[in-house]
């Protein structure tokens, strides 16, 4: 299982997925890394001589063609199943059986995915596995970074710890609310299920 400093950003565990995000990964993030004197991935040991060869642009990006369905496509997808599920969700708030509900709002959203990519249910669905795997230290270091600042917020005797906590993440991502709730919730999934040392959520 994984330890909980392994969703810090300056552990090798987040710089590489943010490096198979084609993300830029901080520069003191990298020196706090390397400063540790751990095993470097190879991974990263890759993108390091890639940045000192000058193949790396200043955004980050190897300079090579796009897939088509890249990262950044693959994240976008499931944000858009995000939004899909929050609009469904709103549309069926009066639903008595919460299960059946939830079901149907993700079924939902699937077909619009569907529909507007036109591909076949079974892509969609397996692209959206490969964009939950793709995110999911970066979505359980959000989680992390939010249930820290509930806990703070709970000291401070907030009356929703939790809402602005997910609200103050939401204006510093510039992501919609909506967005960073899914995310929070599939990162404190995850955390739950493989962080021996992960620590208590609302």
């Amino acid at each position: 299982m994984a330890k909980l400093n392994d969703l810090r950003d300056h552990s090798w565990v987040v710089i590489c997925a943010r490096i198979r995000n084609r993300e830029h990964p901080r520069e003191d993030d990298l020196a706090a890394a390397l400063r540790r004197g751990e095993v470097v991935p190879p991974e990263a040991q890759a993108y390091l001589a890639n940045l000192l060869e000058g193949r790396i642009d200043r955004r980050g990006q190897r300079r090579n063609k796009r897939r088509k369905w890249s990262e950044t496509e693959l994240m976008l997808l499931q944000m858009q199943m995000d939004e899909f599920v929050y609009r469904h969700t709103l549309d069926m708030k009066s639903d008595r059986r919460r299960g059946a509900r939830d079901r149907k709002v993700v079924q939902r959203a699937q077909e619009d995915l569907v529909a507007q990519h036109h591909l076949e249910p079974e892509t969609i669905q397996l692209y959206l596995r490969q964009a939950a795997e793709l995110m999911q230290i970066q979505d359980a270091a959000l989680a992390l970074n939010i249930n820290e600042e509930r806990q703070r917020l709970e000291g401070e005797r907030a009356a929703d710890p939790l809402s602005s906590a997910l609200e103050l993440a939401a204006t510093k991502s510039r992501l919609p609310l909506w967005s960073v709730k899914a995310r929070y919730e599939r990162g404190k999934r995850w955390i739950l299920a493989n962080v021996e040392d992960g620590p208590e959520f609302k």
